[in-house]
């Protein structure tokens, strides 16, 4: 039978990582289908930040069955339903849509490119997946490892990202610093800019930040830090409960550390070195160029570590030595990519899901 070219498709995120891939996502597939974004939190600031048009968006203050109720109600005629996976309204909503939304395929889009990653994301996601009727992955790699048919990698990365920042950096750097150091309020010294890329789940509010305070207060005791300035670059949802930012205000010891008053792009355009825990925008560090630090409690063996992209500091002395010693190699972009389960045919990959689901007879 031939496809339906009318067919609707709706994308509904609720955080800023696929709120970014499935903008890419629609400029591909409105070629052939009519396309919607449905966008609220984080994923909805992330899209009119990037001055997106036509987004419909909704409120996730209600109640969340209430609220994903509402979206399903809104995805009425969708033939295909594609939702992220790290928020708990996104389980509510699969389960809304079964019955406002019941001849629409519900497919999960897992982002991030590890396939484990610790704290409520990953328990969110593995809901989210369970009760999706097919999970998509960012990272092709992991579609291998999932058998089921209804399982596919779509091998996408927002490789353009970084090729943007790596080249505001050559050209922006030096007026960002200078509007950084006066926002900041502190005198322009040569000093290195240690941005920490902050993260949203207990793993990283109870244990890998705190450990990384830790590291600057006991360091502060011996060594001289005047050479650095240490600023915490919050994630989107952190920034109203502020739990990493009143932890610094609890710092009774060791170096000030700043909060950013960037957005995420503009931080790692300023920023002399990335500093992170978990972060599904780490790859995206080294291949913008940007010298990168695992700093925490534990090592978390993400792509960066298993693959040598970046050192490792679970102490102040492998901190400090890395700070002091600071090494800067050419990234194999190949390798990255590689790592990322990148495939440069990933708009066919995502064509060819959904086609296959299109097929279907409840969609007639």
């Amino acid at each position: 039978m031939s496809l339906p070219l009318s067919a609707v498709i709706y994308l509904v995120t609720c955080h800023t990582g696929p709120a970014d891939h499935f903008l890419a996502f629609s400029e591909v597939l409105k070629e052939e289908y009519e396309v919607h974004i449905l966008a609220g939190g984080a994923g909805l600031k992330k899209l009119q930040e990037r001055k997106v048009e036509k987004i419909e968006s909704f409120s996730l203050e209600n109640k969340e069955k209430a609220a994903a109720i509402e979206v399903a109600k809104k995805c009425a005629k969708a033939a295909v339903v594609i939702t992220d996976v790290g928020d708990s309204f996104q389980y509510h909503l699969h389960e809304a849509l079964k019955t406002h939304a019941p001849k629409a395929f519900r497919f999960s889009y897992y982002d991030n490119p590890e396939l484990f990653v610790p704290g409520e994301y990953f328990e969110h996601a593995t809901k989210v997946m369970g009760i999706a009727e097919g999970v998509l992955f960012a990272n092709a790699h992991h579609a291998e490892e999932h058998l089921p048919n209804l399982k596919r990698g779509i091998g996408y990365y927002p490789l353009h990202q970084a090729e943007r920042i790596a080249l505001r950096r050559q050209s922006e750097q030096k007026a960002l610093r200078t509007d950084l150091f006066k926002k900041l309020g502190l005198e322009e010294k040569g000093q290195t800019i240690l941005m920490y890329a902050g993260g949203n789940s207990s793993v990283y509010f109870d244990r890998a930040f705190p450990a990384f305070l830790c590291f600057l207060t006991e360091l502060a005791e011996v060594e001289d830090l005047s050479p650095f300035v240490f600023v915490l670059q919050q994630h989107p949802a952190a920034k109203g409960p502020n739990r990493d930012g009143r932890l610094i205000e609890q710092m009774k010891e060791g170096p000030n550390v700043y909060l950013s008053p960037f957005n995420s792009e503009d931080a790692q355009v300023v920023a002399d070195t990335m500093i992170y825990y978990q972060t599904s925008m780490a790859p995206q560090f080294v291949l913008a160029g940007i010298p990168t630090i695992q700093a925490s409690h534990e090592v978390y063996e993400d792509l960066l570590v298993t693959n040598y992209l970046c050192p490792v500091a679970t102490h102040s002395r492998a901190l400090w030595q890395i700070l002091s010693n600071p090494q800067t190699k050419k990234i194999d972009e190949q390798r990255v990519c590689e790592a990322l389960g990148v495939k440069k045919d990933w708009p066919a990959r995502l064509k060819g899901a959904i086609e296959e689901v299109l097929k279907e007879e409840r969609i007639k």
